[in-house]
């Protein structure tokens, strides 16, 4: 970790000292490098990173054409790549965009465990459980570098949406993915419930955690209602950080300029963050 560390520390023009201290007070995230890349470095007095988007879809599924996609983003200058597929031989086309890489990729593991119910019993509603956690470990095996984990997804939230309901509902896909399982099983959310075994699960494959924001506004006019919604997510910080674990927190989106820094505030004084913030532009 030394080696890696100074060499991102060159790279950032930041004092490797300084960045040794906040890596181990959990304040910056190291993304392992793919097998044909390098590391990536997120947080404290880091420059701010871009995320590109890819994946298959239903409708589409070329794995050549993803890897045309991982080319183009990396050409435009993009720090990481997340495989979002939903559509076709999901293990196919990620472990290609994972060898292809010169950027750490991540990825969402809901999506795979979802597609994988629908395609066995007809519903999304029917996962079991451990398939949550199966999907995760299954990424972690294939070389993924970080994870989106929707655990702050909770039966309390859901029902404080259902009192208060917002303008757009549940924007997020893995969030609404989550809360439509919830609801039909009358069951909390077992990335919440089972946390620690997911933090087990990364720190085993060395995947850093990426806490889905899976109750994100859709709308400026849901912005301010969302400050209740930090707190699942800020003590996951907190618990994350326990033992040495790399875990950033993913941004709220569709919020106005000025309220940017405010949401960003309140995120970390949940996390009993101080100063500093991991920050993940995504396109």
């Amino acid at each position: 970790m030394n080696s890696l560390l100074k060499e991102i520390a060159r790279e950032e023009g930041v004092d490797q000292r300084v960045l040794q201290e906040s890596f181990e007070r959990g304040r910056v995230a190291v993304c392992k490098p793919s097998p044909t890349g390098k590391a990536l470095a997120v947080g404290e007095n880091l420059r701010v990173k871009v995320n590109a988007n890819i994946g298959t879809s239903g409708d589409v599924y070329d794995e050549d054409f993803e890897l045309r996609k991982l080319e183009a983003a990396v050409k435009a200058g993009t720090d990481a790549v997340m495989d979002l597929s939903t559509g076709g031989n999901l293990r196919s086309v990620r472990k290609k965009i994972v060898n292809e890489s010169p950027v750490p990729v991540g990825s969402v593991p809901i999506y795979e465990a979802l597609v994988e119910s629908v395609r066995k019993r007809g519903g999304g509603e029917k996962m079991d459980p451990e398939e949550m956690l199966d999907a995760i470990r299954l990424h972690g095996e294939d070389g993924i570098s970080f994870v989106t984990v929707h655990c702050g997804v909770t039966l309390s939230a859901l029902d404080h949406l259902k009192q208060k309901p917002r303008v757009c509902g549940i924007v997020s896909r893995g969030g609404s993915f989550l809360a439509r399982w919830m609801r039909a099983n009358n069951s909390e959310n077992p990335l919440f419930e089972r946390y620690d075994d997911v933090l087990e699960i990364c720190k085993k494959y060395g995947m850093v955690i990426s806490l889905g924001d899976g109750l994100r506004p859709g709308a400026i006019a849901a912005v301010k209602a969302c400050r209740m919604y930090s707190a699942p997510r800020g003590m996951e910080s907190t618990r994350a950080l326990r033992p040495p674990m790399n875990m950033p927190n993913t941004a709220k989106s569709k919020a106005p300029m000025p309220r940017l820094t405010v949401s960003m505030c309140q995120g970390m004084r949940a996390a009993g963050i101080a100063s500093g913030a991991h920050t993940v532009a995504s396109a």
